[in-house]
């Protein structure tokens, strides 16, 4: 009997630390990042301007004409700071990484979550990184992007809030890009891509035009036309990050997404990238 009674109350001890064990595991499931931004559609994002006459005029109309996931209202750095600690809204501001990091150099869009007790950008939950232009000089051409660029993180945040988050990445696949148009800029390309290597690649599928050519693209919206867009600091040296792009001048879908480290050579498209690019689309 009393080895019985014994036995009892160790199972009873048991379940009852496996009940505690499984209701830990619950609580922490509901800490995911997923479930800390399930509410994002719910709440307002404020698309902090940066001071910039140029810049801020482009966020405003790429806003205005893109920005549909959620509410959103336009905020001075100053409303940001004193905002920032409030959990009631999200905010998309953009960033200009510098010092020694590898990331220096380009400014992002950094879409964060109104922490407590924040008292900088980094003590913020972030939902996303995504490059701009250069930081120090920007080409300009960041304003034809813009739209583009806010309806990536859009989709990107949309997808995660469902699936989990996770990288980012292309949405879509160079390999269901057979029919299609790519239009280069020559400054997207690598130094040594050669006028003998651009016979080779470019003709059908594949263009080479000028900026005002691709800006025509990217406002008429044109269907089936993919873009290319490079983004690298201003004076970028070997090891710099850089990023590549290739994006649907209609859709805005992300075609290609290639973080990379500044070779001999520059940050623009390598002549291995533009050679599987040709056999994608010609």
């Amino acid at each position: 009997m009393t080895f019985s009674l014994l036995n009892m109350r160790k199972i009873i001890i048991l379940l009852s630390l496996l009940c505690v064990n499984v209701a830990v595991f619950a609580q922490a499931q509901i800490t995911t990042k997923k479930e800390k931004l399930s509410d994002f559609t719910m709440k307002t994002t404020k698309i902090v301007l940066t001071g910039n006459e140029f810049l801020d005029q482009s966020i405003r109309e790429a806003a205005r004409n893109s920005w549909t996931i959620s509410p959103y209202e336009v905020c001075s750095t100053e409303e940001f700071n004193s905002l920032m600690k409030d959990p009631k809204y999200y905010f998309l501001v953009v960033v200009q990484m510098g010092g020694k990091s590898s990331l220096s150099g380009i400014s992002y869009f950094t879409l964060v979550k109104g922490t407590q007790d924040a008292k900088s950008l980094s003590d913020m939950l972030e939902v996303v990184n995504f490059p701009i232009c250069a930081a120090d000089a920007p080409s300009g051409r960041e304003a034809t992007f813009l739209p583009a660029i806010m309806d990536i993180i859009q989709s990107y945040v949309e997808n995660s809030t469902i699936h989990g988050f996770k990288s980012l990445k292309a949405s879509k696949s160079m390999k269901s890009a057979s029919g299609m148009s790519v239009y280069f800029l020559e400054d997207d390309l690598a130094s040594n891509v050669d006028e003998t290597f651009k016979k080779k690649v470019f003709g059908k599928g594949m263009l080479l035009v000028d900026e005002e050519r691709q800006d025509d693209i990217a406002i008429d919206g044109t269907r089936s036309s993919i873009l290319s867009y490079t983004i690298a600091p201003a004076f970028a040296e070997k090891g710099s990050v850089c990023y590549r792009l290739l994006i649907d001048a209609r859709t805005h879908e992300l075609y290609y997404y290639k973080k990379a480290k500044a070779g001999q050579f520059g940050g623009g498209f390598t002549r291995g990238e533009l050679s599987g690019f040709a056999s994608r689309v010609k």
